[in-house]
């Protein structure tokens, strides 16, 4: 067995990760698979695996910090936190401005479809995003692949950057932060 990215703890003799409550099953071979009770669709593995986490840019202190409005990192939120300090040279919990609050608004989500249903103007079912248009939004609606392609609609001035390992800027985004007034 290979070892969790969380600690287990084991509940009425089952087996979870204690950060996400995943049931850990013993297999016919005698491995053990995780089985997620957030959907049928999650994969035989630990969702920590495919959490994804969104810094919101607040606008605190009257101005966008980054060229990206959203910044989507694989990553469950405490590690995203790090990678966040790590590429972009602020923390994300930093407060420019005391009146506004934090700069950023920080959402951790099981997987990148539902962190982004929302934005992306999803209906829901039961607190879950699904992928048709929310009511009277069927203009708007976009699918999870053309929202990471297009970071988001047209017109848009501040679109969506998509982080996953291994962490690192292209030097177009670079550029981008070099030329971005940051507060």
């Amino acid at each position: 067995m290979t070892s969790p990215k969380f600690s287990m703890t084991t509940h009425q003799g089952k087996t979870y990760c204690q950060r996400h409550r995943l049931e850990q099953k013993l297999v016919a071979d005698g491995t053990t698979q995780e089985h997620s009770p957030f959907s049928s669709s999650t994969p035989p593995c630990c969702i920590c695996a495919e959490s994804w986490t969104l810094f919101h840019d607040m606008h605190s202190g009257g101005g966008q910090k980054l060229p990206w409005a959203k910044i989507y990192i694989k990553a469950p939120e405490e590690k995203a936190k790090e990678i966040f300090s790590h590429v972009f040279d602020r923390h994300p919990e930093n407060v420019t401005c005391h009146c506004c609050g934090e700069d950023y608004s920080i959402s951790e989500g099981q997987d990148l479809a539902q962190l982004t249903g929302y934005h992306r103007n999803c209906a829901y079912d039961g607190g879950k995003c699904v992928e048709k248009p929310r009511e009277g939004y069927e203009g708007k609606y976009l699918s999870l692949e053309d929202y990471r392609e297009q970071g988001g609609y047209e017109g848009w001035s501040a679109k969506a950057l998509f982080l996953e390992e291994p962490y690192e800027l292209t030097s177009e985004q670079k550029e981008k932060i070099n030329g971005h007034s940051r507060y």
